[in-house]
């Protein structure tokens, strides 16, 4: 999950009462404790590992390398989003890295100033009308609603390269799942929010506010 982990602190009580739409908060909330659990105890030393292995320099050749096929994620559903002009200049970012920048190991597309969209599926369907529908906290995934976790299965067997591929050559499976753990390790060493930090008794309610909004905002442009 990418949420920042410095809470506002002018975050009033009117704010945790915004009616989102929650049917099965009690079983969310126990996933929500069980991601706590499994971050604190395999995921967080998972990630001091990859840390204290790799050297900054050489974990932003990792976090560039990846964002190649986010980017690829991002062309395809920026086309399904009918807008060819931002697909194209994606498509183009990528061949910039993948040409100039090491085998898109160095992220030369930004350093030039090539703007940078992010677009995954279940913005593609906000995009064309689609409600969030039920929130849902998904298992090791974090915060998400039925239209969003529709959208992660889409983007990872149907538009993401390396998910398409696995899906037609079995060969190319182990790679494809290589590929998911070390993006999970990346995201996770990139992603500043910590469980329970605040200690605050509403920690779920801001991150259920939190992530829906934030949605709302990737939808509108």
């Amino acid at each position: 999950t990418r949420l920042v982990s410095d809470w506002s602190s002018d975050v009033c009580s009117s704010d945790l009462m915004v009616d989102i739409y929650d049917p099965i908060e009690g079983i969310n909330r126990q996933v929500y404790a069980f991601n706590y659990e499994f971050d604190r105890l395999v995921f967080l030393p998972v990630v001091n590992a990859y840390k204290f292995v790799l050297p900054q320099v050489l974990r932003d050749r990792v976090n560039d390398f990846l964002g190649n096929f986010d980017d690829v994620v991002t062309a395809a559903n920026l086309l399904l989003q009918a807008r060819p002009g931002r697909a194209a200049q994606t498509l183009f970012r990528v061949g910039v890295n993948l040409g100039l920048g090491f085998f898109g190991t160095v992220d030369i597309a930004s350093a030039v100033g090539m703007v940078r969209y992010s677009e995954d599926f279940g913005q593609t369907l906000g995009y064309w009308g689609t409600t969030d529908g039920p929130y849902l906290v998904l298992p090791l995934l974090g915060p998400s609603n039925a239209r969003d976790a529709s959208g992660i299965v889409v983007d990872s067997f149907a538009i993401d390269p390396l998910g398409v591929l696995s899906n037609l050559k079995s060969d190319i499976a182990p790679y494809a799942y290589a590929r998911t753990g070390v993006n999970a390790v990346d995201t996770r060493a990139n992603t500043p929010f910590r469980y329970h930090e605040t200690g605050s008794p509403f920690e779920y309610d801001y991150v259920r506010l939190l992530y829906t909004r934030k949605r709302e905002l990737d939808i509108i442009r």
